[in-house]
Formats: C-alpha cells, sequence, structure tokens
C-alpha cells in the first residue's frame, strides 16, 4: 500500500530547531532539532492524528500515564487532562488529546525537547484556544 501524500510545512524556530504541521489537518503538529527529523516525526504525528476517536467516556484515572513523558510534554499532557481533553491514542512519538464538540484533536510530543519551541508552542496553545 503506498503512503498517503499529505502537505506539510516545516517552519524554522528562531532558538534553534524546526517545529512541522500537515496542512489541512488541525492540530496535527511536531518539533524536532533538525528538518529531517521534523518530517519523520510528522509522519508518526499524522498517522497517530489520522487514527484517534473521540473518547467515548472521560478515563476515570484523569488521563494516561505521563510519567515516562519528558517534564514539558508531560506538563502539557497533564494540563490538557485538567482542562477537559483526553488521550486517546499513544505512538512512539506523540500523545493524541481528543476534545469533542467541535472534535478537535492536539498532538503532543513526548520526546525530551526541553523545553517547547515557540513556534510549537504558539501553534499548540492556538489549536487548544480554539
Amino acid at each position: 500500500m503506498a503512503e498517503e501524500e499529505i502537505s506539510v510545512a516545516v517552519h524554522p524556530c528562531p532558538e534553534g530547531g524546526f517545529w512541522a504541521e500537515a496542512d489541512g489537518c488541525a492540530g496535527c503538529i511536531t518539533q524536532a532539532d533538525t528538518y529531517t527529523a521534523a518530517i519523520e516525526r510528522l509522519r508518526d504525528a499524522h498517522s497517530a492524528w489520522e487514527n484517534a476517536a473521540p473518547p467515548v467516556s472521560a478515563p476515570e484515572d484523569g488521563g494516561a500515564p505521563f510519567g515516562n513523558a519528558p517534564q514539558t510534554a508531560g506538563r502539557v499532557a497533564a494540563w490538557l487532562v485538567g482542562a477537559g481533553w483526553s488521550c486517546t491514542k499513544e505512538s512512539k512519538q506523540h500523545f493524541v488529546f481528543v476534545k469533542t464538540e467541535p472534535l478537535v484533536k492536539v498532538i503532543v510530543p513526548k520526546f525530551g525537547a526541553e523545553p517547547l519551541t515557540s513556534g510549537y508552542r504558539e501553534a499548540l496553545e492556538q489549536i487548544v484556544a480554539s
């Protein structure tokens, strides 16, 4: 089966590194130290984002266990759960959070990028606020 083609945008960050987004897939964003790594991580993010379904009910334990996540990813994940988002999927490199009515999905990278680059952080804040 051929890999699906998606349009992507890769943005340099002033503090170094890159953040990438899949066009037409709001919330499907990631970051990395290099351009090539950003593209590779975006493939993982898009796969997880595409396969995430809305939660049937809120998780009883308040969300997925984030103890293994790097500090920033763990804080973002805990904040999303506290704001009513549900973690519905986990891939090798990302958590997928979903909020219903309207359905919104957002990707949180769980790799050790400390702190989140400004471009990724701003894009994430804009998606979460919508």
